[in-house]
């Protein structure tokens, strides 16, 4: 039984803190949005915060898509802007019924090598996002996998933009707060996230605001590398290469398992992994395996799911454009069998898809297998709500 707590409907809704008054308009000039001031909006204005059941659904989702409306504990970090507008905007509706994915561009990297060519990643993500979830989701489209047209599968994706960083002042932490805030705002709604870009150090706030919306949540992590190093002293937030150990000092008893890690760690903050109930591991070698498929029964079981993946889990022959290359990957198919798994066994309720690299200018493995794992996510043979 998937368990939710009271956050999504508990939340108190206020005016968003960027909103000006010009001309009959409210304008959102940090995240370049813009509204009528009619009566209704003025009546409604005057209030000082709203439910959302006092709210009709639809007016509800208008204000609440383009942030008129936030989270009153959203609304100190949002002083100057959560998400702005970006294009492509990728948006599918074809599934009344399904829960809504909501897609945020978070293109954060700290300290990035100018080798990796890290800054366009996230629009060629979008773009290549856009156009496969139109073909998968095109009735008239052949798939040739079933030999059939395909099934129109159940998919509902709401694009809120891309993170604002303003990478000349915003600091590590400032950064990691704004996302956590902007992920809330995105659950608050109903939407179960999906934040693409950047390295992993993201994975923290995203999982953050994961764990409060939902009491039973339990962490997938597919990843060459544990991300599990200790916290220098001082440091203010989680980086790529210790998500995990400030994930699990926030929240010592959530469940984690982590597959596809390979190679050597300079350094691991969990001196007994293996005798850590709640944190489990699978090397790259068993993947696919039966003691995989095992371990991902029993962590998931009914549960509610956050998929964080690197696609560094990949072998470099598949994707070389990442930051960090490990020999001795997964090949994309057992990739796959697994998120079927985990998708029959538990329900996934948020994605964080990272580490992406190199140049947009031509074709890019690591981006187009990223695609491709993406809506393979997003588009399932059955309902995930």
């Amino acid at each position: 039984m998937q368990t939710k707590n009271n956050a999504t409907n508990d939340v108190e809704w206020v005016w968003h803190p960027a909103l000006l008054e010009q001309d009959s308009k409210l304008f959102n000039p940090a995240e370049g949005s813009s509204l009528e001031l009619n009566e209704a909006v003025l009546k409604l204005r005057a209030r000082s915060s709203v439910a959302r059941s006092e709210l009709n659904p639809e007016v509800f989702d208008k204000l609440s898509r383009c942030r008129f409306l936030i989270p009153k504990e959203c609304a100190l970090v949002a002083t100057h802007g959560l998400l702005k507008s970006a294009k492509p905007v990728v948006e599918v509706e074809c599934a009344q019924h399904s829960t809504p994915w909501g897609l945020i561009g978070a293109g954060v990297w700290q300290n990035p090598d100018p080798d990796l060519a890290v800054h366009d990643v996230l629009a060629g993500l979008r773009r290549g996002l856009q156009r496969s979830l139109a073909t998968v989701t095109n009735a008239n489209s052949w798939d040739w996998n079933e030999m059939s047209t395909a099934e129109n599968p159940p998919c509902s994706v709401v694009d809120h933009g891309n993170l604002i960083v303003d990478s000349r002042v915003d600091t590590a932490q400032d950064i990691a707060t704004r996302l956590l805030a902007a992920t809330r705002t995105v659950g608050a709604q109903g939407h179960n996230p999906v934040v693409i870009g950047g390295d992993h150090s993201i994975a923290y706030p995203v999982i953050t605001a994961q764990r409060e919306r939902w009491q039973q949540l339990v962490v997938v992590h597919l990843d060459a590398h544990a991300d599990a190093r200790p916290i220098p002293q001082g440091q203010e937030t989680a980086d790529c290469g210790n998500f995990v150990t400030w994930c699990l000092a926030d929240e010592p008893d959530l469940p984690w398992l982590t597959l596809g890690v390979r190679g050597y760690d300079p350094e691991f903050s969990m001196s007994s992994p293996s005798n850590a109930k709640h944190v489990s591991f699978i090397k790259a070698s068993d993947l696919g395996s039966k003691q995989c498929f095992d371990e991902i029964d029993r962590h998931c079981q009914g549960r509610p799911v956050h998929l964080s993946i690197d696609i560094d889990v990949l072998d470099p022959v598949f994707a070389p454009e990442v930051a960090y290359p490990a020999i001795g990957g997964a090949d994309p198919d057992i990739i796959k069998e697994i998120i079927n798994r985990i998708s029959s066994t538990g329900t996934i309720v948020g994605v964080d898809f990272t580490e992406v690299c190199g140049p947009m200018t031509r074709r890019n493995l690591a981006a187009m297998h990223a695609i491709d794992m993406l809506t393979h996510i997003l588009t399932p043979k059955r309902t995930i709500s």
